[in-house]
């Protein structure tokens, strides 16, 4: 196989690191475990060795006999036969066939690269959602601090007569419920991180340190070719095997030919003055079968025929089916890019009202329940904004799968 596939074996047999925990270390890690995926690698390596298989010519056939009544020549009588034949056949055959296999290993390769491909998919939709609770429950951490602080302030007010013991006590409602949510995002992330561990054929309790944030890289939202996804290159293989399997076949409907060599034991005459009385014989032959009956290789052919159009059309239904999905998921992923700007703007507009909110608090002009209520609101649109952020990643990584682009 070519240079990419050993460097691809290298990956697939790489040892984790213990200490880094990167995405990319989820999918060495597992690439390395998952046993279905092991299971197609395994049917590769057997078609590789078929390959060697085919090359290797018929095995020669020596035989022996042994004449119980020696037949009389001139020589002498015949005592015994042997014979040594090699049958050969038609020139091309053997590489036709090799060409088959070797079509077929790279099907095997391909539907190896297409599961670990679905595999990568897989551990991604199920990593962006822990980095979106892990960072809702730094956001709760945030906002806890927050309602600390504005108890201070409240008490501070209350003690100056410029506010009210409700105030206070609104704010100790606030941080009970604030605190009730934390415990229930770091029991969902609990969750979730042991449904990641399934995914990579973890211990469920195994630790997962999420060193990596939920944040926007440039994408190219353009349609790409799917020749490289593959599950076309599976397809594209099954066509390569079938115009093979019909060279495959047209050659077998070509005559064989057999070699060999007689060599015949003389026994000598008696009372024979002839100089090669005795003498034994040696005879080559030269073999050549006639393909009367056909019959069979036309068929092969015709039935090679019925494959190649069989998965041309399977490859355009299957590239009608990516170029879909994939315009579908560009939608998506730009309606979710409009949503995540009206969130910032949103964000940024509603952290000035509170500027101002607090300016009339401090002026005894406001309900402290109202600056309470808009520090939700804003805690909410930073919890939409981070489910608009896994949204896009999880839609990334399924644009990446469907172009096959940063899966290797």
């Amino acid at each position: 196989m070519n240079a990419k596939k050993i460097i691809t074996t290298v990956f697939f047999l790489s040892v984790i690191s213990a200490f880094s925990q990167s995405l990319d270390t989820f999918f060495t890690h597992a690439a390395n475990q998952n046993l279905k995926l092991k299971q197609a690698y395994i049917d590769f390596e057997i078609e590789i060795q078929k390959i060697a298989r085919v090359k290797d010519l018929p095995d020669p056939t020596l035989s022996f006999g042994y004449f119980v009544q020696p037949i009389e020549t001139r020589l002498g009588p015949q005592q015994a036969k042997f014979s040594l034949k090699q049958k050969l056949p038609w020139f091309g055959t053997l590489s036709a066939e090799e060409r088959i296999y070797k079509h077929k290993a790279e099907i095997k390769f391909n539907v190896f690269e297409a599961q670990k491909a679905k595999l990568y998919l897989q551990v991604e939709s199920a990593y962006y959602p822990m980095l979106e609770l892990q960072e809702r429950i730094g956001l709760q951490n945030e906002f806890i601090k927050i309602l600390e602080a504005d108890k201070r302030l409240t008490t501070s007010f209350y003690k100056n007569g410029k506010g009210t013991q409700v105030d206070i006590l609104n704010v100790d409602l606030k941080l009970i419920e604030a605190n009730a949510k934390k415990l229930r995002l770091e029991d969902l992330l609990i969750n979730a991180k042991m449904h990641f561990n399934t995914i990579i054929n973890r211990d469920l309790h195994s630790l997962i340190n999420l060193s990596d944030s939920l944040h926007i890289t440039t994408y190219d939202y353009k349609l790409k070719t799917f020749d490289n996804h593959p599950t076309i290159k599976v397809v594209n293989e099954h066509i390569l095997t079938a115009e093979a399997t019909k060279s495959y076949a047209l050659k077998t409907g070509k005559p064989n030919l057999m070699f060999g060599i007689d060599y015949f034991v003389i026994g000598e005459l008696n009372q024979s003055s002839d100089p090669e009385n005795g003498r034994d014989a040696l005879l080559p032959t030269v073999q050549l079968s006639i393909p009367l009956f056909s019959k069979r290789s036309k068929s092969d052919v015709q039935i090679a025929e019925l494959n190649k159009l069989k998965y041309l059309t399977l490859k355009e239904e299957q590239i009608d089916g990516l170029e879909t999905e994939c315009e579908q998921q560009l939608i998506h992923l730009k309606s979710d890019h409009r949503d995540l700007i009206s969130y910032n703007k949103q964000i940024e507009q509603s952290l000035r009202i509170l500027k101002l909110l607090y300016v009339e608090y401090q002026h005894s002009e406001l309900d402290f329940n109202r600056i309470l209520e808009h520090k939700e609101d804003i805690l909410k649109l930073r919890q939409q904004r981070l489910q608009i952020l896994k949204s896009i990643k999880i839609r990334e990584a399924g644009l990446n799968y469907l172009t096959y682009t940063s899966i290797q």
